[in-house]
């Protein structure tokens, strides 16, 4: 998910990307259109557009103290330095949560 995807105004995220590997290239994404090449928008809640005001100040904090070392990829989750975040590393991170709250286990998207 990218920042310009993001209308904190209208409350609205338009998904329309996704991140994928790179055949040959461990470790490596490239960001490509949705499977079907059209986007979808979707209305988030009032408190999800408070969240995400909140991230983007501490993402910009962030990238203060990165300095010249911060990488300016648009995206909405990254690292310390503005990387995006792998897919991998989420897709893990949700399973450990859904399995510590007791939650069944969910297709993520």
């Amino acid at each position: 998910l990218q920042w310009e995807c993001v209308d904190l105004e209208k409350g609205t995220i338009l998904i329309n990307k996704q991140l994928q590997n790179i055949p040959g290239q461990p470790g490596k994404y490239r960001l490509i259109s949705s499977k079907n090449g059209k986007g979808r928008s979707i209305t988030v809640a009032p408190f999800i557009v408070s969240l995400m005001k909140k991230h983007k100040a501490q993402q910009s904090a962030e990238q203060i103290r990165a300095g010249s070392a911060w990488e300016n990829s648009g995206f909405v989750f990254t690292d310390e330095l503005g990387r995006h975040v792998s897919p991998h590393n989420v897709y893990h991170s949700y399973k450990r949560i859904v399995a510590s709250i007791g939650m069944p286990e969910a297709r993520f998207h």
